[in-house]
């Protein structure tokens, strides 16, 4: 029921929304020119690359994560308190 009313009043809003601001915007004004000419893309460094990215992000939730859970442990099997702050 909720995924049908959310439909029917989403996609008609959706859909008036795209013609009234195609209608009443008009033609694009630019505010500089445009060099017809193409330039040349320069190369991408190396820490640009998406696997680099991907491999590079993994690492701060983890080193998080394992550090907490090192000192989670160690408290646990020296049998002392382990507190969070402080």
């Amino acid at each position: 029921w909720i995924v049908t009313a959310w439909f029917l009043l989403s996609l008609p809003l959706t859909i008036a929304g795209t013609i009234l601001g195609r209608n009443w915007s008009g033609a694009a004004k630019f505010p500089c020119r445009v060099n017809s000419l193409p330039r040349q893309i320069p190369v991408h460094r190396w820490y640009t690359h998406p696997a680099t990215i991907i491999a590079i992000t993994g690492w701060l939730p983890f080193g998080s994560i394992f550090i907490e859970m090192y000192f989670i442990f160690t408290s646990f099997w020296n049998y002392k308190f382990y507190y969070v702050y402080g």
